[in-house]
């Protein structure tokens, strides 16, 4: 499996996202696949013998930008026909040309048959111009104003504005920035991989793609795909809220961003959170309006962290599907009906909104370059793409077990759903790539996977091992192998486990709690941080202390009766309770818990045997519908319901186990 699992992270790193596209298909492109070049330029009238774009990134086998003056001043002035749309003569700034295919085969490296549209487009505030270079071929869209709207929002929409020479960059290639930085992210942010290739060759590309940034001063940013919203597998995470894990995440994406700016750049770091939740809400079983609600809560936690530390500067920016297609005026000029025939298969019953399906279907449309590709490769014996569909399958079995529309389906019938589902993933994540290629072409690549960091995409760890350590029970507190590229921990797949007689955070499944409970060696409960971020707290149980769950079994049961129990408490207002200090902010020593038995715990005996031998898998015999976090209500057995509330009131609230 470990062989296995490096074979998919080295392909995942090497693999480009325009590689080996072919032309003249007769209508099976992608908008996607017809684009060659993006640039930008001074906004003047005229230009003398030399012409340097102030930014340009080459697609395909295109070399338009690295031998751009040639291909401007030469070919394109002199030869490039004007050229109008619906879209240029709605957009007086927007102009369009079209060249002939023998004047551009030098430059694209395609059949001279084939004919190039040069597109360029004025924004107001701006003193650049932003210019793509595309194929003139027929699509898979058969109405052609799709394509040229796209092109013609993504000039807009894109991230090409730190680039405007209005911005007064200082040009000073000779600094050593760009080494320092390097040097910073490889010691305190990068995940080290056991086949790292960082030093041979990713640190080479990663300097690289720096330089474009403090060559000219300018702020460096990068992109980090993640925080779509929490697992629907409950026996993952505490709920469907931003929680401890993803303070902890922020903070160090903050302090990275804060360190470079005080200690090492002045221009400073931005990391641009891009949100993926849209792109896999259906196929994970997450409703979209769940997917906006979690993304706004994100935000929400960071300005509050924002505002905690008094910062002024906003090193973390917030960016996802809607923000693509629905932003700039461009998007409003968008028409449902040139996609109406399009359909993308939900297999979840997961709650479809319209504004999200839109972007999706946009998403697919538009930079989807499958054309049949992936289903040759997964019946390919150890092809890279097979591993990784299989991983995928896996991931997936196990993620959507638990939603009510799988459970009721067989064992065989659900590993045939998460193959789709998989398969649907992967595909989608291509698009999203290749999306994501486009809106930021310039930025650096952060990933939450586990790459091998050779670039153009290179892994971090969001929630370092120093700050909280992943396990995989209480009972051996090591790290496991998290080498594969699906199970690095995060924050929407885990949660955060206090151990209070150790003052140490872990990050592991919730079931990790309900296990520990019902092994009679620790006491647990859930607590809230200072910004409403909730986790789990364990302590070590008294050799003759009682626990109010021991009558309960299942992982789900006790998993339940923990949030009920921190539900009621924080109703009736005892926050003293359920309130966690963080043991590293040392705000109050007076927290932590006073364990009265602590000379004698069980856990300092040998543990019960009683554990589960698959925790997460144990299904309770109760209706568990309530244990998605995206109902309204906690517990819909009434049974359940009446025992868990029975047993919260045992105890009076002044005598509540710390």
């Amino acid at each position: 499996m470990a062989e296995s699992a490096n074979k998919i992270t080295e392909f995942h790193e090497r693999i480009s996202n325009d590689y080996d596209i072919k032309h003249n298909l007769g209508g099976k492109l992608s908008s996607y696949e017809k684009i060659l070049c993006i640039y930008t330029i001074p906004n003047q009238k005229s230009f003398e013998r030399k012409l340097t774009p102030l930014s340009y990134v080459d697609k395909q086998t295109s070399i338009i930008g690295k031998e751009f003056n040639d291909f401007y001043v030469n070919n394109f002035l002199k030869f490039a026909k004007p050229f109008a749309n619906k879209f240029s003569t709605f957009e007086p700034n927007l102009k369009i040309f079209t060249l002939d295919g023998e004047k551009a085969a030098p430059f694209t490296n395609l059949d001279p048959d084939i004919d190039i549209m040069i597109l360029e487009l004025k924004k107001p505030n701006e003193n650049q111009i932003r210019g793509m270079v595309c194929t003139i071929e027929d699509d898979n869209v058969k109405d052609h104003d799709f394509f040229d709207w796209f092109c013609y929002h993504l000039l807009d929409v894109s991230k090409l504005d730190a680039h405007d020479v209005k911005n007064g960059n200082i040009i000073n290639p000779h600094n050593k920035y760009h080494l320092q930085i390097a040097d910073y992210f490889n010691e305190n942010l990068k995940n080290f991989h056991k086949n790292d290739m960082w030093d041979d060759e990713g640190s080479f590309h990663f300097v690289n793609k720096l330089k474009y940034f403090t060559d000219k001063m300018l702020p460096v940013q990068a992109i980090l795909p993640a925080f779509p919203c929490k697992s629907t597998n409950l026996q993952k995470v505490a709920g469907d809220r931003p929680d401890r894990g993803e303070v902890l995440a922020l903070r160090t994406l903050i302090q990275f961003c804060k360190d470079i700016k005080r200690e090492i750049y002045p221009p400073g770091f931005k990391i641009w959170i891009v949100s993926d939740g849209h792109v896999f809400s259906d196929c994970i079983g997450a409703d979209d309006n769940i997917i906006d609600e979690y993304g706004r809560q994100l935000r929400q936690l960071y300005e509050s962290i924002k505002k905690e530390n008094n910062d002024q500067d906003d090193y973390i920016g917030f960016f996802g599907l809607k923000e693509v297609f629905y932003s700039e005026h461009s998007g409003e000029l968008f028409n449902e009906d040139w996609l109406k025939d399009m359909v993308l298969p939900h297999y979840t019953n997961s709650k479809i909104d319209i504004f999200s399906e839109t972007c999706r279907k946009i998403m697919m449309a538009a930079c989807d370059t499958d054309n049949g590709r992936l289903r040759q490769q997964v019946n390919i014996p150890d092809h890279p793409r097979l591993l990784l569909y299989r991983g995928f399958t896996r991931f997936m079995e196990e993620d959507i077990c638990r939603l009510e529309v799988i459970k009721e389906l067989s064992r065989k019938q659900q590993k045939k759903v998460a193959a789709k589902i998989a398969f649907e993933m992967i595909k989608r994540n291509d698009a999203y790539s290749n999306l994501v290629d486009l809106v930021f072409p310039h930025h650096m690549r952060f990933s939450i996977h586990a790459h091998i960091n050779s670039g153009p995409k290179y892994g971090i760890k969001i929630v370092p091992s120093e700050v909280c350590k992943s396990i995989k029970s209480m009972d051996e507190l090591t790290s496991p192998d998290f080498e594969d590229f699906l199970h690095i921990p995060t924050p929407w797949h885990n949660c955060v486990i206090r151990y209070a007689d150790q003052k140490k955070l872990f990050f592991g499944r919730s079931s990790i709690v309900a296990q520990a409970v019902m092994s009679k060696a620790y006491i647990a409960k859930m607590v809230e941080d200072k910004y409403g971020g909730i986790m789990y707290e364990l302590r070590d149980r008294g050799i003759y202390e009682d626990c109010k769950y021991d009558d309960l079994y299942g992982v789900d049961n006790i998993l339940s009766g923990l949030k009920a129990e921190y539900l009621e408490k924080k109703k009736a207002g005892s926050m003293k309770d359920i309130i966690y200090t963080s043991d590293m902010d040392f705000e109050s020593s007076e927290s932590l818990p006073k364990l009265e038995d602590s000379v004698l715990s069980r856990s300092s005996l040998e543990k019960s045997t009683t554990v589960l031998a698959d925790g997460e898998r144990s299904q309770s015999n109760k209706n568990m519908d309530s244990l998605t976090p995206f109902t309204t209500k906690l517990i819909d057995d009434l049974d359940l319901k009446e025992n868990v509330h029975n047993l919260s009131l045992e105890d009076s609230e002044n005598n509540v186990i710390e």
